[in-house]
């Protein structure tokens, strides 16, 4: 009978290392395929800024930076009467901002992603 269930308490301690193991990398490739996510939404984030910034140039009175009592927005808006364009300089240095901030979170987390996976 000891052998038996010193059998069997090897097996348990066995599927418990290996569900263990399983269970890590499981959880470094969420946390990789996560840190991925933020960088791909980061990416697209700063893209539209810079086709925003872009579109600036080319039509100032439609696109821009947007803000009101309740808005605070880059991009297109054909209302004027819900929100107020910033002013020029104000608009390249939120933009600025903006960019540079999205960028370093974009880099980051792509780094941590790759770090994260490679474990």
């Amino acid at each position: 009978m000891d052998g038996r269930a010193t059998a069997a308490a090897r097996l348990l301690y066995l599927c418990g290392v290996v569900m263990g193991s399983k269970s890590e990398l499981n959880g470094a490739v969420l946390r990789a395929v996560g840190h991925l996510g933020v960088a791909a939404i980061s990416a697209l984030v700063v893209a539209a800024i810079a086709a925003t910034v872009l579109m600036h140039w080319v039509d100032p009175i439609h696109w821009g930076l947007w803000t009101g009592n309740w808005t605070f927005s880059f991009g297109r808006l054909d209302d004027s009467m819900t929100a107020q364009q910033t002013s020029g300089f104000a608009f390249y240095l939120y933009a600025v901002i903006f960019l540079a901030v999205g960028s370093l979170a974009c880099r980051e987390s792509a780094v941590i992603a790759r770090a994260t996976w490679c474990k």
